[in-house]
């Protein structure tokens, strides 16, 4: 083969060669193409699926956003009606309580005058007690004796009276010619009650009662209660207050007739000045 023939043979050689690599270039591109236009293809639905979702989440809000304001309007209408039923309610709570308080007020009125007009007739009874019972001399044995029981279990805790009487005319062991009368003599246990009752208090009643006490004179005439407790009583329908300041100071308990019953009306007074 001539030279000439060989460089042919060689160009034929490397343009075979230079087609054949074009014509894979062409291949791979057009395989490169149809699988760009399947991806254009794949991104195309998948923008079409996300327009289609998106447009499909605008709907849902939508809707939602509608049933949300439908939801704040009915709360706003059900909020308003319940505020109107509670207003109705402390309205006509405010009303009853009013008319429950009018009628505690005016129930309240009419105990106070009634225990004012019960009060005013214990007051009035038990002067006229008293000033029957003045005028029969019989004050100790109607008005004071029935509350001595009373006035010993309760100021005194004693119950158990074993001894009671009125008017007890009593001779000194010491001296027979000496006499004293006693209203009301009771013993309990380890006390010994003497009431002194008078119609009428006079500075000289309350001051030989003082005496008679601060000497122990009640014991010389009953020498068998020696060792006991006296507690003495000076009873009236009324006493003075400067009467009942002298019988407390003397340690002397005073009965008088209060609104309704026969009662101590000196008991923390005298408690207190024995305390001192």
């Amino acid at each position: 083969m001539s030279e000439v023939e060989s460089r042919v043979s060689d160009l034929e050689d490397a343009l075979m060669k230079l087609v054949y690599a074009q014509f894979n270039t062409e291949m791979a591109l057009r395989q490169f193409i149809k699988k760009t236009e399947a991806f254009q293809d794949e991104m195309k639905e998948f923008k079409d699926e996300m327009q289609a979702f998106k447009d499909e989440s605008r709907e849902e809000r939508t809707v939602f956003k509608e049933e949300m304001k439908a939801f704040r309007d009915g709360s706003l209408v059900e909020r308003k009606a319940f505020m109107e039923e509670m207003k109705a309610f402390r309205d006509e709570s405010l009303d009853e309580r009013k008319a429950f308080k009018e009628e505690m007020q005016d129930f309240k009125d009419e105990m106070k005058t009634f225990k004012d007009e019960t009060r005013s007739i214990h007051r009035e009874m038990n002067k006229r007690w008293g000033d029957l019972a003045n005028k029969m001399g019989t004050v100790v044995e109607d008005i004071v004796a029935p509350y001595i029981r009373r006035i010993a279990r309760q100021y005194f805790g004693c119950s158990d009276l074993e001894f009671f009487a009125v008017r007890v005319d009593k001779r000194h062991p010491a001296d027979p010619l000496r006499r004293r009368e006693f209203d009301v003599v009771t013993v309990g246990g380890d006390l010994v009650f003497l009431n002194e009752t008078k119609s009428t208090v006079r500075s000289s009643y309350v001051a030989d009662c003082i005496d008679f006490v601060k000497n122990d004179e009640f014991f010389a005439y009953f020498p068998e209660y020696k060792g006991k407790r006296l507690i003495p009583l000076f009873a009236s329908l009324s006493v003075p207050e400067d009467k009942v300041a002298l019988l407390s100071k003397a340690h002397i308990y005073v009965m008088a007739m209060t609104d309704t019953t026969m009662d101590l009306v000196n008991f923390q007074l005298v408690e207190g000045n024995s305390s001192q």
